[in-house]
């Protein structure tokens, strides 16, 4: 019998600057005459630029969302 083991990803957003999985949010549309946009912002270090999306494996993605609910950070060393 053979085990085969497939991991799942998923995507998040991090910070490139702080390195915070759990603080990027999208902020409210931007509206002009004629379009509306939206942009990825870092509520910690108030990074636009610096948010960035990065593929990890679905466990891991649980792994942090059950972390902050304990308030424990998670932080990576993101870089482009």
């Amino acid at each position: 019998m053979q085990c085969y083991y497939v991991i799942v990803t998923v995507q998040m957003r991090a910070c490139t600057k702080c390195g915070s999985l759990i603080t990027p949010v999208l902020d409210k549309p931007v509206t002009t005459t004629t379009t509306s946009t939206r942009r990825w912002r870092c509520r910690s270090c108030g990074g636009v630029e610096s948010v960035v999306k990065i593929r990890v494996p679905q466990v891991f993605a649980y792994m942090v969302a059950e972390l902050a609910s304990v308030n424990i950070a998670t932080n990576l060393t993101v870089t482009q």
